[in-house]
């Protein structure tokens, strides 16, 4: 799914599934299956997460909304995402949720991590369903308050139409298709 070069995860014509986190419910329902219509790059973006004050050494700034990350109905957005500045970021989706996480940890991105990980295989990326929300928290790594906590994005737009396929066919699953999470995997 995931690869150290960053190119569209589909492609036009490809069929994809939408998921959830209940994978087997959320793929016999006729809505979370879309055809690609159409890709392209998105603009890329550089969000400063410090709000006025800064954010004091070993501080933690919570819940961030980046409006600028989110598409259109029926579309999705994939993003990979780079810290400029020396700080740990982690994407939640939902809030409270961390998208990336083993049984005793949640997974951060910080600029180490990317040069020594070859791009943290994809743990870097992330997949926006039209205008979800998606928080994101700011962690100040340094013995100093931090004026700028930048973050680069640069992705892009997937515009899709419903595939139409019946639950019959549903059930016999015999095509190619891409699975792709919109949440984190935690169980429900």
């Amino acid at each position: 799914m995931y690869s150290t070069g960053f190119e569209p995860i589909v492609k036009v014509g490809e069929t994809v599934l939408k998921l959830d986190n209940k994978f087997s419910i959320c793929s016999q329902d006729p809505d979370n299956w879309f055809i690609v219509e159409f890709i392209e790059p998105l603009p890329s973006h550089r969000e400063n997460f410090a709000p006025s004050g800064g954010i004091a050494s070993g501080a933690t700034d919570t819940d961030n909304e980046v409006t600028e990350l989110y598409v259109n109905e029926c579309e999705f957005a994939q993003w990979r995402f780079w810290p400029v500045d020396d700080i740990r970021v982690v994407p939640k989706q939902p809030q409270g949720v961390s998208k990336y996480y083993g049984e005793t940890f949640a997974s951060y991105v910080d600029p180490y991590i990317l040069a020594y990980e070859n791009s943290a295989k994809g743990i870097n990326e992330i997949y926006i369903w039209e205008d979800d929300t998606v928080y994101w928290d700011i962690t100040n790594k340094t013995d100093s308050t931090l004026t700028l906590a930048r973050v680069d994005f640069s992705g892009y737009r997937f515009v899709l139409k419903p595939a139409g396929f019946t639950k019959e066919q549903l059930r016999k699953i015999n095509f190619q298709y891409t699975a792709i999470s919109f949440t984190s995997s935690v169980k429900a």
